[in-house]
């Protein structure tokens, strides 16, 4: 019997999903910043994280070795939702420019970095911040992506989750996968949207999976970073 949950960043911060093995039920909250979703999750068995955790020093071609094999599970169609996580060093830029020149300059191949991997800088760097290789043994890192093609049969998502279609694309699943989520959550729309809380949702499902001990983690065998952090995405 445990408390899971999956989580992802919205607006206001965090979107939390968490089911409760003792008594079947589901909810989800929010919370503003990184530390307080480890207080609301203290003390739960999994924790499923649509954030990157382990970063490189040095940025590659391609990134970690787990985006580089996320990307080659999804493609062709969601392959682009995954970009490069940054290299450490680019986290203390203040803005696009130096995050930019930062992760060039640790890479032996001039590498960039991306907007969108910029626009989520903050909350990359929160985690990094507060991430242990202990904690690490209950926060994994996931994918969305990656959660609702293990949920659809290996199958890839057909549409973006930022359309309608993807929308209910995605809501199919979770009705058939995850059955205990409400679908009807009434967020407010200033707080988090219907993505982030379906992307929490998938995060929940393969939170239960790593629960049971039936997750895939990728790669089979994950590099550690300069800190001892696993560089891994589950599904």
């Amino acid at each position: 019997m445990a408390l899971l949950a999956g989580i992802d960043g919205c607006k206001k911060g965090w979107i939390i999903a968490i089911h409760d093995t003792r008594n079947h039920s589901f909810e989800h909250t929010l919370a503003d910043d990184f530390a307080q979703v480890l207080e609301i999750t203290r003390g739960f068995a999994v924790v499923a994280l649509d954030m990157p955790i382990g970063l490189l020093d040095c940025a590659r071609k391609g990134g970690r070795s787990c985006d580089r094999n996320a990307r080659k599970f999804l493609a062709p169609k969601r392959a682009s939702s995954v970009f490069n996580a940054p290299a450490r060093p680019a986290l203390s830029a203040g803005s696009f420019a130096q995050a930019n020149e930062l992760n060039r300059n640790s890479s032996p191949d001039n590498i960039g970095l991306s907007m969108q991997s910029f626009a989520i800088l903050p909350k990359i760097k929160a985690v990094d911040d507060l991430m242990t290789p202990d904690l690490q043994k209950v926060v994994k890192e996931v994918h969305p992506e990656l959660c609702f093609m293990e949920m659809n049969n290996g199958a890839p998502a057909n549409h973006s989750k930022k359309k309608r279609p993807g929308r209910e694309e995605r809501e199919e699943i979770l009705k058939k996968r995850l059955p205990c989520c409400n679908l009807d959550p009434m967020l407010n729309r200033r707080d988090a949207a219907m993505d982030d809380y379906y992307d929490a949702c998938a995060g929940l499902w393969t939170a239960i999976r790593i629960h049971k001990s039936i997750a895939i983690r990728i790669p089979d065998e994950p590099e550690r970073d300069s800190r001892g952090l696993f560089m891994e995405i589950w599904r």
